[in-house]
């Protein structure tokens, strides 16, 4: 399919779909198969910035059942945006990941309230660096793009990564969101992940979907939180990750 121009529209993200229909169907048919929601747009997209005409790639990873997400990989190291009334310039990693859903997701504010006032050391989920609205010339979507992380679910198969750390990282995630009132109840590892940096021997183990749970203004009681450790604990066991803590 011959690149076309893309459409410039004022104040949104704009996506374009790469594939051909046909290639589209197939696609969203293959997951159906697998017994997954379909997904969203196609699985390249075309993706320009609000105020700036430079044409950038997303890369699909993978799908819930409302967000899919994509693999940014940009054109130039820097990209020009619009946000409210003020205009931003954002540095930018290949890797950078692109939510899409067709409803407003509360996964942005929950990030942004996990991040506020909070000391480099205790940072629980990873930086949003856009939000805006994604317009595909049908449909407006809600978009969001947060640094790169690598998922626990793929950091648990590495040999010489110490498991158990690994999951009291996600063990400390838990349990310092709660005392923000934020429940992360689905904890299963591919909600977590590592937050990649330049740094080889730091390994920041983050929040990686939040969940849709409104934020509550106390700490989640303790024996609600303990009934979500025991749910992470048991998945653990199930990945033959050893422990030695009792929930």
């Amino acid at each position: 399919m011959a690149n076309a121009e893309p459409e410039f529209h004022n104040g949104f993200l704009i996506l374009t779909k790469v594939e051909e229909p046909d290639q589209i169907r197939n696609w969203c048919n293959e997951s159906s198969r697998l017994g997954k929601k379909k997904p969203l747009l196609s699985p390249n997209i075309r993706v320009v910035f609000p105020l700036d005409n430079v044409e950038h790639t997303g890369v699909y990873l993978d799908h819930g059942d409302w967000k899919t997400v994509f693999e940014m990989k940009y054109r130039h190291r820097t990209y020009t945006y619009l946000d409210g009334d003020v205009l931003k310039v954002a540095r930018n990693n290949d890797g950078d990941v692109l939510k899409v859903t067709r409803e407003k997701d509360i996964e942005p504010t929950i990030f942004r309230h996990l991040r506020e006032n909070c000391l480099e050391c205790d940072i629980l989920s990873p930086r949003i660096i856009y939000e805006g609205t994604g317009y595909d010339k049908k449909e407006s979507f809600h978009c969001w793009i947060t640094e790169r992380c690598i998922p626990m679910h793929q950091v648990l198969t590495c040999d010489k990564i110490n498991k158990e750390k690994a999951v009291l990282g996600v063990c400390r995630c838990m349990a310092k969101a709660a005392a923000k009132g934020v429940r992360i109840s689905d904890c299963f590892f591919y909600n977590f992940g590592v937050l990649v940096t330049g740094n080889e021997r730091e390994h920041k183990v983050v929040i990686l979907d939040a969940g849709c749970r409104e934020i509550l203004k106390r700490e989640i009681p303790k024996k609600e939180l303990n009934a979500y450790m025991k749910k992470l604990w048991d998945w653990a066991s199930q990945a033959g990750v050893p422990h030695h803590h009792a929930w």
